[in-house]
């Protein structure tokens, strides 16, 4: 039961915490993972574009390339996390020198 509650209740943090702080870049990265694995792909690719213009850092963006490299390796076939996982390396090559 444990973990299957902070499933249920991981998402609804993150999406408190992003109403009262919408810059906390960790925490929009996790919420887009959330997005993504309940098959909102239009919210989570807004929240991934809005935390890259927002200035993320480039170690949260690492960060969330390894989450979605987790997430991938659960579900090898999603497409669209592929497509953010590279939409955040173009980011980082655009950036990082």
């Amino acid at each position: 039961m444990g973990r299957r509650w902070n499933w249920l209740i991981s998402p609804l943090c993150a999406r408190g915490v992003y109403k009262e702080s919408p810059q906390d870049w960790m925490n929009v990265f996790n919420l887009t993972l959330y997005h993504l694995a309940a098959g909102k792909a239009k919210e989570a690719d807004r929240l991934y574009r809005e935390a890259l213009a927002g200035g993320a850092a480039s170690l949260l963006v690492h960060m969330a390339i390894c989450d979605l490299d987790d997430f991938l390796v659960l579900c090898p076939e999603h497409a669209h996390a592929r497509a953010v996982r590279r939409l955040l390396q173009a980011h980082l090559q655009k950036v990082e020198p």
